[in-house]
C-alpha cells in the first residue's frame, strides 16, 4: 500500500470523527442555573429597555426639538435611523473581532455623548446631530446584544423583545408634556368609554414634563443618567458562556467517552469548529437565509413610521381635550402601548410554556407587515380627506399599528432560532434589526415630501380658524420651557 493511500485513509478516518464533533454547543435556556436565568432575563430585559425607552423619549421629543421651525418631524426620525441603517448593515461582518466588553463601552460613550449635545446645545441642527451620536449607541447597544443572545439560548432573545417593548411604552408616558383638558369636553370623553383614552390620560398626568413641572431639557437631562445601567446590565451577566475556551470545553466534555476522540480531536480541530469563525461565504449564505425576515421587517417599520411620523403629524381635532402639540405625544404613547404589548407575549408565553411559545411563533410575517400596508393607506385617506370625527379613531389605528410591527418584530427574532442554524445565529442575530432600520429610514425620506403636502392641503381645504389643527407642533414654546399650573417658565440650563 502506497503512502499516499494510507494518508487518504487517514484523512478519510479524521473527517470523519470530526463531522462527530457537534458544530454549536446546546445553549438551551432550560440549561442556565436559576440564578443565571434570572440574571439574563434582567440583564436583556433592561438593556432592551434602556435602549428604546431613549429612543422614544427622543422621538416623543422630536417637536420640543424642532419647536419654532417648520423643519419635518421625519427629520428628527432619519437623523436616528439612518445611522441606525448603517451601522446595522456594516458592523456585524467585522464587530466578532472585538470582545463584548468593548463594545458595551463603546456603546455607552456615544450614548453618554448625544444625550448631552441634545440637553445642552440650543442650536436645532445641532440637537439633531446629538440625535444621531445617540442612534450609534442604539444600533451598537442592539446587534451586540442580540448577538451575545445566541449563547444565552431563547429566554436572552425574547428577553431583549419584551424589554424593547416596555421602552416603546414607557419612553413617551416619561415625556409627556402638560395635560390641558377643557372642562366643557371633560364629561363628553368620560360617558364615551373610550379606555385607550382615559388610560392615556391617566398616564400622561404622571409625565415629568408634566407633575414636575420640568422643561423638556430638564427631562432629557434626568433621562441621560440611566445610561449607565449599560455597563450594569453587561456587568451582572455570566461571561464564561460567551468565552471560547468554554465553548470547546463544552465540544471536549459533549464526546469525552469517545476514545477516537481523545486520540483524533485536537485543539487545532476545535479551533476550526469555533462558531465564532463564520467565512465570508458563510455569512453571505447565512444573510441569505434571514432575507425574507429582512423584507418583512423593512415593510412593516417603513409603513409605521409613515403612518406615525408623516401621516397621523397632519391630523388633530378641535374637540379633543388637548391642543395640538398633544396629539403627536398621544399618538406616539398608543402605538407604544401596541408594541409592548406585542412584543411581551412571546417572553410572558416562554416564561411559563416553552413548548407552546415556540408553537406560537409566526414565521410568514410578511402577511402582517401586508396588514400595516392596509393601516397606512387608511391613514393616508384619513388625512387628505379628513373623514374622521374623533381623535379616538386615530388613537385606535396608533395602537393597531404598534402592536402589528411589534408582533412582526418579536417572532422575526424567534424564527431566526428556528431556521438558522446555531453556529450563524449570533451573525444573524446581529444583522436582521437592519431589516427594521431600513424601512424606519425609508419611510421617514418618503415622510419628508409626504407630511408638508398634507399639511398644506389641510390648510386649503380646512376653515381658516382650524389651520392650526393641520400640524401637531406648537409655535412659539422653547425646547427650555416648562408649563406648571397654567404658567409658562422659561429656565435653560448650560454648561459653563
Amino acid at each position: 500500500m502506497s503512502a499516499a493511500s494510507i494518508d487518504a485513509d487517514t484523512t478519510d478516518e479524521q473527517d470523519e470523527l470530526n463531522s462527530k464533533i457537534p458544530e454549536f454547543p446546546p445553549e438551551e435556556e432550560n440549561e442556565l442555573s436559576p440564578s443565571d436565568r434570572l440574571r439574563t432575563i434582567i440583564a436583556f430585559f433592561g438593556v432592551g429597555f434602556l435602549l428604546h425607552c431613549l429612543f422614544s423619549i427622543i422621538i416623543s421629543g422630536s417637536e420640543d426639538i424642532l419647536a419654532g421651525t417648520v423643519i419635518p418631524t421625519t427629520v428628527v426620525v432619519i437623523a436616528h435611523v439612518g445611522p441606525m441603517t448603517l451601522v446595522n448593515y456594516s458592523c456585524p461582518w467585522f464587530m466578532q473581532k472585538l470582545s463584548y466588553f468593548i463594545r458595551v463601552f463603546i456603546v455607552f460613550g456615544f450614548m453618554a455623548g448625544g444625550l448631552l449635545v441634545i440637553v445642552f446645545v440650543e442650536q436645532p441642527y445641532f440637537k439633531i446631530a446629538g440625535v444621531s451620536l445617540n442612534a450609534v449607541a442604539h444600533a451598537l447597544g442592539e446587534i451586540t446584544f442580540l448577538a451575545l443572545g445566541a449563547f444565552y439560548g431563547e429566554v436572552a432573545v425574547t428577553s431583549f423583545a419584551a424589554g424593547s417593548g416596555a421602552g416603546i411604552l414607557i419612553g413617551p408616558v416619561y415625556y409627556l408634556g402638560p395635560l390641558s383638558i377643557k372642562k366643557t369636553d371633560r364629561k363628553a370623553y368620560e360617558n364615551s368609554l373610550n379606555i385607550s383614552y382615559l388610560t392615556l390620560t391617566a398616564l400622561k398626568e404622571r409625565g415629568l414634563t408634566s407633575w414636575a413641572c420640568m422643561s423638556p431639557q430638564k427631562s432629557m437631562i434626568v433621562a441621560s443618567g440611566f445610561s449607565i445601567l449599560l455597563l450594569l446590565f453587561y456587568y451582572i451577566l455570566n461571561k464564561d458562556r460567551i468565552k471560547s475556551h468554554a465553548i470547546a470545553a463544552t465540544y471536549r466534555s459533549s464526546l469525552k467517552d469517545s476514545a477516537k476522540y481523545q486520540s483524533v480531536a485536537t485543539t487545532d480541530t476545535i479551533k476550526r469548529k469555533d462558531p465564532w469563525s463564520l467565512s465570508c461565504s458563510e455569512k453571505f449564505q447565512a444573510a441569505g437565509t434571514i432575507l425574507p425576515l429582512m423584507l418583512a421587517l423593512c415593510i412593516s417599520y417603513a409603513s409605521q413610521y409613515l403612518t406615525i411620523q408623516a401621516v397621523f403629524t397632519t391630523i388633530s381635532f378641535p374637540s379633543s381635550p388637548f391642543p395640538p402639540r398633544d396629539h403627536y405625544v398621544y399618538y406616539v404613547a398608543l402605538n407604544g402601548v401596541g408594541e409592548f404589548l406585542s412584543r411581551s407575549y412571546l417572553a410572558v408565553v416562554g416564561c411559563y410554556r416553552p413548548a407552546l411559545a415556540r408553537k406560537l411563533v409566526i414565521k410568514r410575517t410578511w402577511v402582517l407587515a401586508l396588514c400595516l400596508l392596509g393601516v397606512f393607506s387608511l391613514a393616508l385617506c384619513a388625512s387628505w380627506y379628513r373623514f374622521f370625527q374623533s381623535v379616538a379613531f386615530v388613537l385606535a389605528l396608533s395602537f393597531v399599528v404598534g402592536a402589528i410591527s411589534g408582533t412582526v418584530f418579536a417572532n422575526t427574532l424567534m424564527a431566526i432560532r428556528e431556521i438558522v442554524e446555531p453556529r450563524h445565529q449570533e451573525f444573524c442575530l446581529g444583522l436582521v434589526t437592519a431589516g427594521e432600520t431600513s424601512g424606519a429610514l425609508l419611510g421617514s425620506f418618503i415622510g419628508l415630501k409626504l407630511e408638508p403636502v398634507l399639511r398644506k392641503h389641510c390648510e386649503k381645504t380646512v376653515s381658516s380658524n382650524r389651520t392650526a389643527h393641520c400640524f401637531t407642533r406648537r409655535d412659539k414654546r422653547r425646547w427650555t420651557m416648562a408649563v406648571c399650573k397654567g404658567k409658562v417658565t422659561d429656565t435653560p440650563l448650560k454648561l459653563k
